[in-house]
């Protein structure tokens, strides 16, 4: 059998997650508890949420590519998307 670094990266990635998932799972009572955490999320840490969910790689690379073929023309428009993330932080604190 050969030695693959990819499979041991992998291997040992979801090794690590193992065991810091059951490490970390032993004051868990619940699975409403698992889901929410007590409801002890900071506007900070739901903004970073929603932001992670719609920024994508896809988006990301798209804004890049139209910024660079249309300049401003396409950037003024598109920091219309991060005060929609403050907006919606702001209701969602």
């Amino acid at each position: 059998m050969n030695f693959n670094i990819d499979s041991a990266i992998f291997i040992s990635f979801l090794v690590f997650n193992l065991a810091v998932g059951l490490l970390y799972s032993r004051g868990i009572k619940n699975i409403k508890e698992y889901a929410i955490g007590n409801r002890g999320f900071s506007t900070g840490a739901i903004s970073a949420t929603i932001a992670a969910t719609w920024i994508g790689e896809g988006i990301l690379s798209q804004i890049i590519t139209e910024t660079y073929e249309n300049g401003l023309y396409f950037i003024i428009p598109a920091l219309g998307n991060g005060s929609m993330f403050i907006i919606i932080g702001s209701f969602l604190q």
